[in-house]
């Protein structure tokens, strides 16, 4: 939990309660979710093609056919060490939608005491032969979609549990995937509601915030109570404007420096990212709302937060859940309200999410930078936070190896967390880290690596480079690109560049004195990953 600090009076302009909202999946899916679920109840669903041996690293308890020939399902029995304590599962994780187009998917279920391994729940198979369904048709699950189940029959797994959510993906020890996948989390109907007009990040946060677990709980606990309901939260803020689901946008406060956990305060700002895909909805909004109306963007998580946001009806205090050891230098929220027309600029903390001012002429130059996807900057008045929009870069044009590298969900560029225990300084001051980006998708790293060992790599990694260029504080200021690939068992590969170029016959010294460092193991494939290193305070070219 991060401390709170001082809660300003909650601000904003507008009163048309209309919602526009983005829905995953069509009603339709009620219908085949139910008669899919009735075939696997009678035990016609196929048996387990093969298992393994509980406790394997990383290998499957079983290995169900869903559809023979086109989807299978992996069954793993693995423990998720949370904060309130080890937590046994089963995970179920698709095998065969990435060939429609479709995201894997994963849904943990918490397993009692008692309950055997082998006695896994049958329910989640009959999800994923539905979404297979859809996905034959072009009908896709995204971050921020939904399945909901005919209410007046029962839930899935539980009663009332008519609800999934599709929310970003978690990596689990003893679990992979075989690609890019979301983490599906079973809500009963209200709490659905309650997240499709309030926003997918207050439930998953909600989640979170009663188990310790940062962002949210990926597994269904079949004993909790139900924590919220549309009618509980109708004092919100957000009831009172209108909404976009926007789920392919994120917004953050990103502190100033030694400011870290704090909610507003000087130096901090909001920046607001967007991919390209996110500028249809925008466009059609603003085409709906009059000129000085405001509106509420319901967001995704933002992938580069150490922290997020929560909120319960009643909450008169800021608060947030945090990575464990994190600072909160980056702090997500829910929504962004963008309020037009008035005599001020800037933002500020608003429940789970941030309201931005805008003063007319403000206004007129981010309604510009919206609609013709292009960055902005919005100085603060008084007290108030600087707002900034961005845009996510999609394609990374790699100046190690020439590659274009495309991501239609951006690249992210990590930055070391301020105050980190084991971080390396450079004694002289010249040397610092200036970001750490990932050459291929999250959720596939985390399956190929620990991540902690990932992390304490690159430590070990940073004094070489820092002796290396470290020293003289006079001199030119360039950047070094250190870019590494790990081979399994634990083999590692190293090119390093400087931009601009200088000094490049002493780069291979450099490059072996790398490559020597023992590797943390990978499996299942190749790692690789770019370090930037600012010397001198680096160039000019941003790491982002």
């Amino acid at each position: 939990m991060m401390r709170p600090a001082a809660r300003r009076r909650a601000g904003g302009r507008g009163v048309n309660q209309s919602i526009v909202l983005r829905v995953g999946v069509s009603l339709l899916v009620l219908v085949a979710l139910i008669l899919a679920a009735a075939r696997w109840r009678r035990g016609d669903g196929p048996p387990p093609a093969s298992s393994a041996a509980a406790g394997t690293r990383g290998e499957p308890l079983a290995l169900v056919d869903v559809i023979p020939g086109k989807l299978r399902a992996r069954v793993f029995s693995h423990v998720i060490d949370a904060p309130a304590g080890p937590v046994p599962c089963w995970t179920f994780v698709t095998d065969g939608l990435l060939a429609l187009g479709q995201k894997e998917i994963a849904l943990s279920v918490k397993r009692e005491p008692g309950e055997a391994e082998s006695a896994y729940p049958r329910g989640p198979l009959a999800l994923f032969e539905v979404v297979h369904g859809y996905a034959a048709r072009k009908v896709l699950v995204q971050e921020g979609g939904s399945s909901q189940l005919d209410r007046a029959r029962p839930g899935l797994l539980r009663d009332d549990l008519h609800g999934v959510l599709y929310t970003p993906s978690q990596s689990l020890a003893g679990m992979s995937a075989p690609g890019p996948y979301l983490t599906a989390i079973l809500l009963t109907g209200p709490e659905l509601d309650a997240a499709q007009q309030f926003g997918m990040l207050r439930m998953m946060t909600r989640l979170g915030e009663k188990y310790r677990f940062y962002p949210t709980a990926p597994w269904a606990d079949l004993r909790r109570a139900e924590l919220a309901r549309p009618e509980a939260m109708a004092d919100s803020f957000l009831g009172r404007v209108a909404r976009l689901a926007l789920y392919t946008a994120s917004a953050r406060q990103e502190s100033a420096p030694g400011r870290e956990g704090s909610f507003g305060g000087p130096g901090a700002r909001v920046v607001l990212r967007l991919r390209s895909a996110a500028r249809p909805g925008i466009d059609e909004a603003l085409t709906k709302l009059d000129a000085d109306e405001a509106v509420a963007l319901l967001l995704n998580l933002d992938p580069e937060a150490d922290a997020a946001m929560t909120w319960t009806p009643g909450q008169t205090s800021p608060s947030a859940i945090a990575k464990p050891g994190a600072k909160g230098a980056r702090i997500a929220g829910n929504f962004v309200v963008l309020a037009p027309g008035v005599d001020r600029d800037g933002a500020q903390g608003l429940e789970d999410g941030f309201s931005v001012f805008l003063t007319r002429a403000s206004w007129q130059k981010v309604r510009a930078a919206l609609a013709q996807g292009q960055p902005v900057e919005v100085p603060p008045s008084g007290d108030l936070m600087a707002f900034a929009i961005t845009w996510a870069e999609e394609t990374y044009q790699n100046p190690v190896d020439g590659k274009a590298y495309v991501a239609p969900e951006g690249w992210h560029t990590y930055q070391p967390s301020p105050g980190a225990s084991a971080a390396p300084v450079d004694p002289g001051g010249v040397v610092a880290v200036k970001g750490i980006r990932l050459l291929q998708p999250e959720e596939e790293i985390g399956q190929r690596i620990e991540t902690t060992s990932l992390a304490d790599y690159i430590k070990r990694i940073d004094p070489i480079v820092m002796e290396a260029f470290g020293g003289d504080r006079q001199g030119t200021a360039f950047d070094v690109l250190v870019q590494l690939e790990i081979t399994p068992p634990h083999q590692a590969h190293a090119t390093v560049r400087v931009q601009p170029g200088s000094g490049e016959a002493t780069l291979p010294p450099l490059e072996r004195r790398v490559e020597a460092v023992q590797a943390p193991e990978v499996r299942g494939g190749p790692v690789r990953f770019l370090i930037e290193y600012a010397v001198r305070g680096g160039s000019k070219r941003p790491a982002r």
